[in-house]
């Protein structure tokens, strides 16, 4: 399996980086590579017209919640 690309979009940066190192840690703990991304809004994970092998996303948000937009992805 090659890298693994992953995005996280959470409004609350603390919270985007206390994922990241939990994604981080999960799956460098499988001996598996991964390339995280983070986004602070849905709206700029969309238009980053990107796509990933993994969203973790924030359900509440302001603007697009993580429910909407998993339904426009």
């Amino acid at each position: 399996m090659g890298m693994l690309e992953i995005a996280i979009c959470d409004d609350t940066e603390e919270e985007r980086r206390e994922v990241a190192a939990q994604a981080g840690r999960f799956f460098a703990e499988r001996g598996m590579e991964v390339r995280l991304h983070t986004y602070g809004d849905m709206a700029e994970l969309l238009a980053s017209g990107r796509e990933y092998d993994l969203y973790l996303l924030d359900v509440l948000m302001p603007g697009i919640t993580g429910i909407e937009g998993a339904a426009r992805l």
